[in-house]
């Protein structure tokens, strides 16, 4: 099984070009979640999954934040 975040869910509707009001409580959310020095955090990994943690729950996130970056740009293209 898969599973997709709302980040992930974003950014596929902005590449497709979707942009609808139903989104708005999506962006709101992401958008709450963004630190004041502008990074987001990482709130959740798939512990055990993988050999080797790459970044700490409750952090700032490289990876969180590149990914909400890009899911929040391509709403704007």
């Amino acid at each position: 099984m898969w599973n997709n975040d709302l980040v992930e869910i974003i950014g596929i509707l902005g590449k497709l070009g979707v942009r609808d009001e139903r989104m708005d409580e999506a962006i709101e959310l992401v958008l709450s979640k963004q630190g004041e020095n502008g990074r987001w955090r990482q709130e959740n990994h798939f512990a055990g999954r993988f050999v080797t943690t790459v970044e700490t729950n409750g952090r700032d996130s490289k990876w969180v934040t590149l990914n909400a970056v890009r899911a929040l740009r391509s709403l704007s293209q």
